[in-house]
């Protein structure tokens, strides 16, 4: 009977054994796998923050893509009113270049006059010194 408990106490050791390799590989896989689920929640932490980052980043550049379109619209309309400004200020331009160019006709005109009549009275003046000298004398004329 003692060699049978020996032999049983030998089996159930062996048992024990094997039991406590697997339980010993069945704690080691439990780690791994807690471990691996610990990486696989900080990874899925990180990712929704680059998540939140990323749509925080995305509306930013919407607010920023909006408010150079608002920019944008103002330049253009600034842009429009000073193309009617400059347009306007070139018609002011255009009529004060005619009437510059009116009054300098005129002017030339004008000079142009007072050469013929200088020449007229230098012309009568040297005709009635003409005359004088033909009579000797001044000449006067009744009016």
């Amino acid at each position: 009977m003692i060699n049978q408990w020996h032999a049983q106490a030998s089996e159930l050791h062996i048992e024990k054994e094997v039991i406590s390799k697997e339980l010993a590989v069945r704690e080691e896989r439990f780690r791994s796998l807690t471990d691996q689920i610990h990486a696989y929640e900080s990874d899925i932490t990180r990712l929704q923050e680059e998540i939140k980052s990323g749509e925080e980043s995305l509306s930013d550049i919407s607010n920023e893509h909006a408010e150079i379109n608002a920019d944008l619209s103002s330049s253009t309309d600034k842009e429009n009113e000073l193309k009617d400004q400059i347009a306007k200020i070139q018609e002011q331009r255009n009529f004060i270049d005619k009437a510059i160019k009116d009054i300098r006709i005129k002017i030339s005109n004008l000079e142009t006059g007072s050469i013929k009549v200088k020449a007229q009275i230098d012309e009568k003046i040297n005709r009635r010194s003409v005359i004088e000298k033909i009579h000797k004398g001044p000449i006067h004329f009744d009016h």
